[in-house]
């Protein structure tokens, strides 16, 4: 019992082991996936469809009206995940009843060194 106790415990950690820049979410089928990473403060993203590339490694960021940019120097202060799967009804269309699966994942980040400004990405990535 100590012995399987323990190996739980392990494989527990190793699971948890998730590198915090780097990370990727799939569709509810595994089709598609997007990948999220933080390289010296600087967010990319890539998009893949049955492990092939359809957007390759792409910075991302935003310019604000300062001329301030969120696009650097970033640190990534929350992540959680997400899944939904839920039917509503529409009352016009081709289908009556609509199906909205897919999975979340919404990363919080702040510019390093500034005082209030974080923004989110959310990511949702459907069948």
């Amino acid at each position: 019992m100590k012995k399987t106790l323990v190996l739980l415990f392990v494989f527990t950690l190793i699971g948890c082991n998730q590198d915090p820049s780097n990370f990727q979410i799939t569709s509810p089928d595994n089709s598609n996936q997007v990948t999220l990473t933080l390289n010296d403060g600087k967010l990319y993203y890539q998009v893949q469809k049955k492990n092939e590339t359809v957007i390759g490694y792409s910075l991302m960021g935003m310019v604000l009206d300062d001329h301030d940019t969120l696009s650097n120097n970033l640190q990534l202060v929350d992540f959680k995940r997400t899944s939904v799967n839920e039917k509503w009804e529409q009352p016009w269309g081709e289908e009556r009843e609509v199906v909205n699966l897919y999975n979340e994942i919404t990363c919080t980040f702040k510019k390093e060194n500034s005082e209030g400004v974080a923004f989110k990405v959310i990511f949702r990535v459907y069948n």
